[in-house]
């Protein structure tokens, strides 16, 4: 696979940069008569050079001699935020004036066709999904990485959230404190579900994806990436998603206590209910167990 990956990449280079009238004769020419071959290859070159939210052809440029910086396309690099088994992420700058950026780069690995299938639907999905809890999405492609290499891999270009930090369940806190965890929790739920309408689910949100930015509101990062980059146990799910929430609201509440507010007990019962997968009518649905809690929790 990782061989056929490189063949696709070398026939893409080759005719991308080509009037579109000219790619397929070159196609032919370059590998004979393999239709299949040729169509792959075409698709790969129409999705990248497409305006339906698969922005970036594969694009990537080393430093220049004069400054240190590394590029990619539009983007300098910056300081390293973070790596794990999805890639690095880096502070980026795009164009002047464009706010910093958070910019994550995933090789890409034997299952590499699949993987850009699956890159050009999410990208569709997450153009214009904008919401205050989200961490917004400002492209995403294809790139070659480290720069200057023949290596392939994807990127996604982001919001990023500044001073941002965890939210853990030490938040909480008193009542008064809790409410507010609440209402963070509720904006994530109306963000998600937002998402969830457009068919693309996180996988993340028990992971610290759901942050507290400087101004003290929730936002979610990283939608899309393990729809592109599944774990082995699949890609995610909305049922995943609602449970996690639903375990972030038990996580808030705390421990039961028999002198505590009704509310609060009728919120932990909710979050009981909605943490299992198999949470049927109203709980079936992340807007729905949204719905619920407002309703509990007013």
């Amino acid at each position: 696979m990782e061989e056929r990956w490189r063949e696709l990449r070398a026939l893409f280079d080759l005719v991308v940069d080509l009037p579109e009238g000219e790619r397929h004769a070159a196609l032919v020419r370059a590998c004979g008569t393999q239709p299949e071959r040729i169509q792959e290859v075409l698709s790969l070159v129409r999705s990248a050079v497409s305006s339906d939210g698969f922005l970036a052809p594969l694009a990537g440029s080393p430093a220049s001699a004069s400054s240190d910086a590394a590029r990619l396309g539009r983007f300098v690099l910056g300081a390293q935020l973070g790596a794990g088994p999805r890639g690095t992420v880096h502070a980026a700058r795009g164009t002047p004036g464009e706010a910093l950026l958070a910019v994550r780069i995933v090789p890409l690995d034997e299952r590499a066709t699949e993987t850009v299938a699956r890159l050009r639907h999410v990208s569709r999905l997450l153009s214009g999904l904008a919401h205050p809890a989200l961490a917004r999405t400002v492209e995403s492609g294809l790139c070659v990485w480290p720069a200057g290499s023949r290596r392939s891999a994807v990127y996604f270009a982001t919001e990023l959230v500044p001073s941002a930090r965890s939210w853990t369940a030490e938040d909480a806190g008193d009542d008064d404190a809790l409410r507010g965890n609440l209402e963070r929790l509720l904006d994530a739920s109306d963000a998600v579900a937002l998402a969830h309408a457009r068919g693309l689910h996180h996988g993340g949100l028990a992971t610290s994806n759901v942050l507290i930015d400087a101004e003290q509101r929730v936002r979610v990062v990283d939608l899309g990436v393990r729809s592109v980059f599944p774990d082995a146990d699949g890609p995610p799910s909305a049922a995943g998603d609602r449970v996690a929430l639903a375990e972030r609201l038990a996580a808030l509440l705390g421990p039961a206590s028999p002198l505590e507010r009704a509310w609060r007990t009728a919120a932990r019962e909710l979050a009981l209910r909605a943490a299992r997968s198999d949470a049927g009518g109203e709980l079936a649905t992340l807007a729905g167990f949204a719905a619920a809690l407002r309703r509990e929790i007013t």
